[in-house]
């Protein structure tokens, strides 16, 4: 019992001696507190999945109702913004070359014509595919816009000549329902990948700097002479970065729920219990980081790599991991980020609890012991 007391009171040493530290460092101050709420709201607003708004032009040759109609579709629509109509279709392509617009339409002298003979139309859209995936999204907004233009139009045929007959029948209705995101709001997904993309950037980030430090000072030398354990020493510096990135999440969260307004439909104890085992797993990497380099600038740097590129490539923050090669998932069956993406998505959108989450706690049950069990083993304590 003794001696259990006495390494509770080591560890409880580092952690105040650290915190002392901490308080009188500005640099770890600004990477703590400052820079992950920077970070969140600019990703948060800079990100987006939703094709809102685009900007596109178009000349029409035709100049009669059925042109003016499919024009006025593309306005009704809400997904487009018009930014004027040309002359010519030079005009048009040099809006798409300046990145004026990212659409134009091309509506032909025929096209009335042709509609009121019941004959095929033609309307050329040239679309800005500089960004590849926004152009696949606009392409099927204008191809269900144009089918919804056709099926207008077929009605309007049957009205006029087969007055019998139900204009509205359709042989196969779809009655599609949403679930877990019925407005489909990418950002109901998006801020809160972005939360813990955060939470697992600063806290091995900090531990890196922190361990780092006394490394470069010269300061570690009195870890070295005093009967401190590896497992005391290590766990102490860490604990206060785990408080400190704890409290972000608090906040984060705060700002996920209402300033965003994200619903949130799970258990909040699960994910509170969960992220701590989340940021311990991201502390752990700092400090397996720091164990195998000297110097602050070093640490920083690599952490960075360590933790930013893998978090955002690779954990299925964008792109589903279903959707990677072999390899790809591979790498992402041993990063944290993807289990806790996963943790997110369950909690904020489907609310599930504890028993739908076991795969995932389990996951990063084992990267935590692991990555402390490497910094340990890494980390000499002893002079040399």
């Amino acid at each position: 019992m003794s001696r259990l007391r006495i390494a509770a009171g080591n560890i409880v040493a580092v952690a105040w001696r650290e915190f002392r530290e901490f308080v009188s460092s500005p640099l770890l101050i600004t990477l703590s507190i400052i820079s992950p709420l920077l970070m969140f709201m600019l990703f948060c607003y800079g990100f987006s999945l939703d094709v809102r708004n685009m900007p596109f032009s178009y000349v029409d040759f035709c100049r009669q109702t059925a042109s003016r109609q499919y024009i006025d579709s593309f306005l009704a629509s809400g997904f487009f913004d018009l930014v004027g109509e040309r002359l010519s279709l030079d005009e048009v392509r040099h809006d798409l070359l300046i990145d004026r617009t990212r659409v134009g339409i091309v509506i032909p002298e025929d096209f009335s014509r042709r509609l009121a003979r019941d004959r095929n139309a033609e309307v050329q859209i040239l679309i800005n595919g500089t960004n590849a995936s926004r152009a696949v999204i606009v392409k099927g907004y204008v191809e269900g816009m144009n089918a919804q233009f056709n099926t207008n139009l077929v009605r309007e045929f049957i009205r006029k000549n087969y007055a019998g007959m139900d204009a509205e029948f359709e042989p196969l209705s779809l009655l599609p329902t949403t679930w877990f995101n019925p407005s489909l709001d990418s950002n109901n997904n998006l801020v809160p990948g972005v939360l813990g993309f955060c939470i697992f950037l600063f806290p091995a980030m900090m531990t890196a700097i922190a361990l780092s430090k006394e490394k470069e000072t010269g300061m570690i030398f009195n870890v070295y002479t005093s009967p401190l354990s590896k497992f005391q020493y290590l766990f102490g510096k860490t604990l206060l970065y785990l408080a400190v990135s704890m409290v972000i999440f608090m906040v984060l969260f705060a700002i996920t729920i209402w300033h965003f307004g994200v619903p949130f439909r799970g258990e909040f104890l699960t994910l509170l219990v969960l992220t701590l085992l989340y940021v311990a797993c991201a502390a752990g990497v700092g400090l397996f980081i720091a164990a195998l380099v000297r110097t602050q600038v070093a640490a920083l740097l690599i952490s960075m790599i360590a933790t930013f590129l893998p978090a955002f490539l690779y954990s299925g923050f964008f792109m589903p991991v279903e959707s990677m090669g072999p390899d790809a998932q591979i790498i992402s069956a041993i990063l944290p980020p993807t289990y806790y993406f996963s943790i997110l998505r369950l909690s904020f959108l489907k609310g599930v609890g504890w028993a739908y989450m076991l795969p995932q706690t389990a996951g990063l049950a084992v990267f935590a012991v692991a990555i402390f069990a490497l910094a340990m083993f890494f980390f000499k304590k002893r002079i040399g």
